[in-house]
């Protein structure tokens, strides 16, 4: 069954703020890891970027399923 989310237009606002954000942060994450050398601050950075490329992932899947009001 495919069910449809009713947002409010400032809901709809806010969560794309949220998913620039968390792209923003994630890019800024990709463009870190060339210039760490330490494999521990690697290793979390890999870790922190999977979690936020994932949570961008259910952020806009959670746009798609939101039906959109007229502003």
């Amino acid at each position: 069954m495919n069910q449809t989310t009713v947002f409010a237009p400032h809901e709809v606002m806010e969560l794309h703020e949220l998913i620039v954000g968390e792209t923003n942060a994630s890019q800024k994450m990709q463009s870190m890891m060339g210039i760490i050398h330490d494999p521990d601050l690697q290793h979390y950075l890999q870790s922190s970027l999977q979690m936020k490329q994932q949570r961008i992932q259910k952020l806009g899947n959670l746009m798609e399923k939101a039906k959109n009001i007229n502003f």
